[in-house]
């Protein structure tokens, strides 16, 4: 058995940056830093240059934003936190399909927020259940990954997504917007902030596209609805640290984001189908390409298949990290990239199928 296990549970990319271009943004972060007036605390949303960098690698994704629109924050974690405190100005419950992203639930509780469970299918929450939830339970919050849904790991298309607008729009609600992996989108890249600016949070950061040691993320407010969330990140952290902000805009100046996301998507691709082979899937929700995948089983199989996995030699997500109601897509998470090598994830995934066949 290995000394180490190989580990499924956290999704993070493998190290995709270059040695020459780490080597030169860290020197540009450098110099950027020794000239920063009082250690960057007058800029805590960035300067302007670090704000041109931003804007640049949210357009070259498809999200178009003017200079100082975005919301420079610690990472995506923070800029959910930031976005759901606002959200419960007004709602006190959060609702998402019935698996949702455990960073989610965990802010949730620290802002003392409750769930709405929402029906749902392989495109995400279905119209008329949201429509229900959101009329019954006087919920005025939505939160959603459309992109590789963590942990389900489906993507909404755009049918679905103008749908899910309208009905928010009906009863008045916002939708939280997590791109964080919008890299792996197949089906277009219209978002919700692109159609419905007034209502929509929208957030993302480099953690999954590029790396997390920076943790940069980005919150894009509706209108009108910054000056109150500068002023928690101004309570909370006086903004990004300069030397992870720096390291970070200097990264996308370098365009490391947009030879990572081609390695990212062709290697997240190679593991999807790697992992419907050996575990003899008949479909999975995004055949071109996702960092995790949903592998269904009752749910009374789920603590003893991952405590049989762990023993091993393969440490997947923990079963129920994810539910916020009665579980109507009981599985494991498996975050296919995880392994640097794919090698690794290969072998823990027939570890995995050795299991199931039991």
């Amino acid at each position: 058995m290995r000394a180490e296990p190989i580990d499924l549970s956290v999704n993070v990319p493998p190290w995709v940056i270059g040695e020459a271009d780490f080597a030169e943004a860290n020197r540009r972060a450098m110099e950027r830093l020794r000239a920063l007036p009082s250690g960057g605390l007058y800029h805590h949303n960035g300067t302007p240059e670090a704000q041109a960098a931003i804007t640049g690698w949210l357009a070259r994704g498809g999200v178009a934003a003017e200079p100082g629109e975005a919301i420079l924050c610690n990472g995506a974690q923070q800029a959910l936190h930031l976005a759901l405190a606002e959200c419960a100005r007004t709602s006190r419950i959060v609702a998402s399909e019935g698996e949702t992203f455990s960073g989610a639930i965990l802010a949730a509780v620290d802002l003392g927020l409750d769930w709405a469970p929402v029906a749902h299918d392989d495109e995400g929450m279905l119209p008329d259940a949201l429509d229900r939830v959101l009329r019954e339970s006087g919920c005025r919050t939505v939160f959603t990954t459309p992109v590789c849904q963590n942990p389900l790991g489906f993507e909404t298309g755009e049918a679905r997504r103008r749908a899910i607008v309208e009905v928010c729009r009906r009863n008045d609600a916002a939708i939280v917007e997590d791109d964080i992996y919008a890299i792996y989108a197949a089906k277009g890249r219209v978002t919700y902030r692109e159609l419905a600016p007034e209502r929509c949070w929208y957030l993302t950061s480099l953690s999954k596209c590029l790396t997390p040691l920076v943790r940069l993320g980005t919150l894009i407010p509706p209108p009108g609805r910054a000056e109150p969330v500068l002023r928690a990140l101004r309570a909370q952290s006086f903004g990004v640290a300069p030397a992870a902000l720096e390291l970070g805009c200097a990264l996308l100046e370098l365009g490391a984001d947009v030879g990572a996301a081609e390695w990212l998507r062709g290697e997240a691709k190679a593991r999807i189908a790697l992992a419907q082979e050996i575990l003899g899937l008949d479909r999975v929700p995004m055949p071109e390409g996702a960092p995790h995948l949903w592998l269904p089983m009752a749910e009374e199989r789920t603590s003893a298949f991952a405590a049989s996995a762990e023993a091993a030699g393969v440490r997947v997500t923990p079963p129920n990290a994810s539910a916020i109601g009665p579980r109507a897509s009981s599985g494991i998470r498996l975050c296919l990239l995880a392994p640097e090598r794919r090698a690794d994830a290969e072998a823990a995934l027939r570890v995995l199928a050795g299991i199931e066949r039991g």
